[in-house]
């Protein structure tokens, strides 16, 4: 059995899977977050190596000789120099569509925290604020119903269209900015120019990856755009947005709210200033993280591992 080594474990369990039970870990190495380190140090000799986040450059690569394999435990794959690892001969695999309905259910989570405020009125109900009410209920001013409003949606992949499915259950009308329409999956999901899209939708969810051409596509000229009563929603990738642009905007009132579960560095700084506004709502990049997602992730990437040490053919390497 070649050497194993899982980095970053702690963020595909937090003691809710046993990564025993994956059977290609069983004599793995398993690392934490914060025993990274340790790879370069005590793991030279790693032949197959699973990571999430960790930067894999021609830097790591030239310390870890033996290495013939990676498995990303995730979709995207930007920490990792492909090309290094082509000329190496190194094989690398990602897990894709595995947290699909993850993230779009954390897509309505967010929407719902904002339009409901279902916390606020929980809280008001802990505190006595209800109890003490003449009348015999209590809410915050205008909340808003999905029916009939517009769902924007940007990029139409799998998430794009599992979210247009779950707002035209809500009865919302949804458009979408994408390059690939033949990628939209019903005739009821209208194809718009993007400024069409900002200027119309009531909510707007990001839902594309990070490139050059989408690196803070939501800057100051697209959030003016947004209808004052709008929402932004990210669950993509941070860098789609301005984020100083945003907090403008937001601390302003020149948008209604933002829900986001990505931010350009993560985790932030404490005094990140967008964790100081009422109005947007920041979770900590947990929308992909339901136990069935990540029981589906370790599953796949555990039958690709076997697999290759079985020595079957793998179409679907990256490199």
């Amino acid at each position: 059995m070649p050497k194993i080594v899982l980095l970053e474990s702690d963020t595909v369990t937090t003691g809710d899977i046993n990564l025993q039970d994956i059977s290609v870990l069983k004599d793995a190495v398993i690392l934490n977050s914060t025993d990274v380190s340790l790879l370069i140090k005590n793991h030279q000799d790693v032949e197959i190596l699973l990571i999430n986040k960790y930067k894999i450059t021609k830097t790591e690569l030239d310390q870890l000789p033996n290495l013939k394999m990676i498995q990303v435990l995730a979709t995207g794959y930007d920490n990792v120099d492909l090309n290094a690892c082509k000329e190496r001969g190194i094989k690398v695999f990602n897990v894709s569509g595995y947290s699909t309905h993850s993230v779009a259910q954390h897509v309505f989570a967010l929407i719902l925290a904002i339009t409901n405020k279902v916390h606020y009125h929980w809280q008001m109900s802990r505190d006595g604020i209800w109890s003490n009410e003449p009348k015999f209920c209590f809410y915050a001013p205008s909340m808003m119903e999905l029916r009939n409003k517009q769902m924007g949606i940007i990029g139409m992949g799998n998430i794009g269209n599992t979210v247009a499915e779950i707002a035209h259950a809500y009865g919302m009308d949804v458009c979408s900015y994408t390059r690939s329409p033949e990628n939209i999956k019903y005739p009821w999901i209208e194809s718009v120019a993007l400024l069409d899209l900002v200027e119309k939708s009531d909510i707007i969810s990001l839902h594309v990856p990070l490139t050059e051409d989408t690196s803070q596509m939501v800057d100051e000229g697209f959030l003016s755009n947004m209808k004052s009563s709008g929402i932004l929603i990210n669950t993509a990738r941070g860098g789609l947005i301005d984020e100083d642009a945003l907090y403008n905007s937001l601390n302003k009132k020149e948008i209604k709210a933002a829900g986001l579960d990505v931010l350009q560095v993560e985790p932030p700084e404490q005094d990140h200033p967008l964790l100081s506004l009422n109005n947007c709502i920041v979770t900590s990049h947990m929308a992909w993280a339901t136990l069935d997602a990540r029981l589906q992730l370790l599953g796949t990437a555990n039958n690709i591992i076997s697999d290759y040490l079985a020595g079957k053919e793998q179409n679907y390497s990256l490199v």
